[in-house]
């Protein structure tokens, strides 16, 4: 009997479980209403939901046009079966975003599962729990930057760059997507695949035509790893395909925006131009400390732990795509009207977020082989809880203000 468990223990060992009905995502998809509801409702100062399904509204009254990324208005509005009715259209925007973040789920365990796996085979120790795996990974949704001085002034959310936000559809939209292209191309990275660059091309389409401030990151990290991982060899080349296609159709993207007008009613009168801290500037009254407030577990963990960063392509990846992230942020701006919207700052979010996961999962394994004996594992377990509890104050402070900001 004892050699069958252990024959069976063996066989089991470096495989996750299967996965029964996804109650977490449901779990989470039903809070999720409830708090996109609960800001709908709450909102003093106008927010981004309400505004894009007025903008949804216009566009199916014929007095807006179509925007030149669609794919957000188009969810919108299929799902309130093409219905111009504002009621309708603001409870189908929180459908779709309550669908993203249980999406965003979803995707972030089976990355997590496989990412700690393959962790735990290397050393020949048993799979994680699906359960555990699942509470870090809920845990990152509700991650935020910490509170700055600037927060006694009413700035908590301006002038930080966040792992997750609540207030702006498109972005929340655009997470499931931009952690898909992230996965297939950290894969293709690994082990490449010539047909998977299709793959890729079609997940870089879909990232632009939701938003395409992810694909700004992708279509500098990702050559940036592919030289590292290839040097100038043949996967190098054709691996580039997806990035070139991509740049191909955000020029048309660029051309319906600023040149045409699409979306924007200040035609000919916006554009983009470098200003180093410009837009950052506006927003935040210390560039350095609200950098450091919204990345104080993932840079704390890097700084403590830096063998693990020499060791694992997955957090080079995250960590380079938040860094190209924030580079772009602090350098480019739109000109005319547009300026102070900040619309340079979106991948920053999206990345931090692929960052804080990646991090949190490689700091839940080292708890799970070392403990929590050292002094460096209690100090990060002090700063991740307080990027959570700071995320789960930000929604407080949402509900009980009506401002996001």
């Amino acid at each position: 009997m004892g050699k069958r468990v252990q024959s069976t223990q063996q066989k089991n060992r470096g495989t996750v479980p299967p996965h029964s009905f996804p109650y977490w995502e449901l779990a989470v998809f039903l809070v999720s209403g409830l708090i996109f509801t609960g800001i709908v409702l709450a909102a003093v100062v106008p927010e981004d939901i309400l505004y894009h399904a007025r903008y949804v509204m216009g566009m199916l009254n014929r007095t807006m046009p179509w925007p030149a990324n669609p794919l957000y208005y188009l969810l919108v509005s299929g799902i309130a079966l093409f219905q111009d009715g504002f009621v309708s259209l603001v409870a189908s925007s929180v459908l779709v975003l309550s669908g993203a973040v249980a999406a965003k789920l979803f995707l972030a365990r089976r990355i997590s599962e496989a990412y700690l796996l393959a962790r735990a085979s290397g050393r020949g120790a048993d799979a994680p729990s699906p359960d555990a795996v699942a509470l870090v990974c809920i845990a990152t949704l509700f991650a935020f930057s910490l509170p700055t001085p600037a927060a006694f002034k009413g700035l908590y959310y301006l002038g930080q760059l966040p792992p997750n936000v609540w207030h702006n559809p498109s972005t929340i939209a655009l997470m499931p997507l931009a952690l898909l292209l992230f996965h297939v191309s950290h894969l293709q990275l690994e082990r490449p695949v010539t047909s998977r660059a299709a793959t890729l091309t079609f997940l870089a389409a879909l990232n632009i035509l939701m938003k395409p401030s992810f694909f700004f990151v992708f279509a500098v990290a990702y050559p940036l790893m592919l030289l590292r991982r290839f040097r100038l060899a043949r996967d190098f080349w054709i691996n580039l395909l997806p990035v070139a296609a991509g740049l191909g159709m955000l020029a048309v993207v660029y051309h319906l925006i600023y040149v045409l007008g699409f979306s924007n009613m200040w035609k000919g009168q916006s554009g983009v131009a470098f200003g180093l801290f410009t837009v950052w500037s506006l927003w935040s009254p210390n560039v350095g400390l609200s950098l450091v407030a919204s990345v104080l577990f993932p840079a704390a963990f890097l700084c403590l732990h830096p063998a693990e960063f020499g060791r694992d392509t997955l957090l080079q990846y995250a960590a380079l795509s938040f860094a190209v992230a924030v580079i772009i942020f602090s350098v480019l701006m739109e000109t005319g009207p547009r300026m102070s919207d900040g619309n340079f700052v979106w991948q920053c979010m999206v990345c931090n977020y692929l960052l804080f996961l990646v991090v949190s999962l490689a700091f839940y394994d080292k708890v799970r082989t070392e403990g929590m004996a050292g002094w460096r594992n209690r100090t990060l377990a002090v700063c991740w809880t307080l990027h959570v509890i700071s995320g789960i104050a930000y929604i407080v402070k949402f509900f009980s203000t009506g401002r996001f900001y």
